[in-house]
C-alpha cells in the first residue's frame, strides 16, 4: 500500500458517481449500498464497500460532517482494471493517518484507516480549496479479466425502494421519469391484444 497527496488517473476514466448523504450514522449503509452498485463488475467491490464503511464513519466520526445539518460526499471513479473512492468531509483540525495498531488491540475506534492502509493499493488525503474540508481517498485495482459484465444501469433503484436515500447527483442523470423502466412495453410495430380487438 503507498499513501500519496496527489492520487493519478489511468487512461481514459469512465465519469464519476457521486452522492452526497446527511451525516448520520444510519446513512453509511445507504454510502455502503451506493458504491456497491457503482462498483457492481468489479471483483473488489467487497473490499471497497468494507472500506467506504470505514471513511464515512470516520468522517461522521472526527469531523464537522457529524454535527447537526453535517453531510459527506462520496464519489466513484471507475476504469477497467481500476476504482478511486473519495469520501469528502466537512473537515476537523485532526488529519487523518493509520494508527498501526496492534492486531490483539481490540479498542472499538482508531482501527478503519488501518485497514485502508493495508487492503488498498494506494490512499490518501487532500485539503478542499478554500481551507473548508477535506477528502479522504483510495484506489483498488484488479485484473480486467476478473471483471463481470456490468448491469445496464447499477445505479438504479426502484422508486421508494430506498426512501432515506439522497438524490443521486449523477453525470446525465439518475434514470428516466419515476415510476417509467425502461426497455418495457410493446415491441415497435405491435399492440396489445385489447387494442387490437377495440380498433
Amino acid at each position: 500500500m503507498t499513501m500519496t497527496e496527489h492520487p493519478a488517473e489511468p487512461d481514459a476514466p469512465g465519469p464519476p458517481a457521486r452522492r452526497r448523504f446527511p451525516g448520520l450514522a444510519h446513512q453509511i449503509k445507504h454510502a455502503r449500498r451506493f458504491v456497491e452498485r457503482a462498483l457492481a463488475h468489479s471483483p473488489e467491490a467487497a473490499t471497497a464497500t468494507l472500506l467506504t464503511s470505514e471513511l464515512a464513519t470516520n468522517a461522521i466520526t472526527h469531523s464537522a460532517s457529524g454535527t447537526s445539518g453535517g453531510k459527506f460526499e462520496v464519489t466513484v471513479h471507475t476504469a477497467p482494471g481500476w476504482t478511486r473512492v473519495e469520501v469528502r468531509d466537512l473537515g476537523s483540525p485532526e488529519h487523518p493517518r493509520a494508527q498501526h495498531r496492534d492486531p490483539y488491540d481490540t479498542a472499538e475506534h482508531g482501527r478503519g484507516l488501518d485497514l485502508v492502509d493495508a487492503l488498498a493499493a494506494k490512499w490518501g488525503t487532500e485539503h478542499r480549496r478554500g481551507g473548508l474540508g477535506r477528502t479522504v481517498w483510495y484506489e483498488l485495482v484488479w485484473e480486467e479479466a476478473d471483471e463481470a459484465a456490468p448491469p445496464a444501469d447499477p445505479l438504479a433503484e426502484a422508486p421508494g425502494e430506498h426512501p432515506e436515500d439522497p438524490l443521486d447527483d449523477l453525470p446525465g442523470g439518475a434514470g428516466g421519469d419515476a415510476g417509467s423502466t425502461p426497455g418495457t412495453g410493446p415491441a415497435p410495430g405491435t399492440e396489445p391484444e385489447a387494442a387490437r380487438r377495440t380498433a
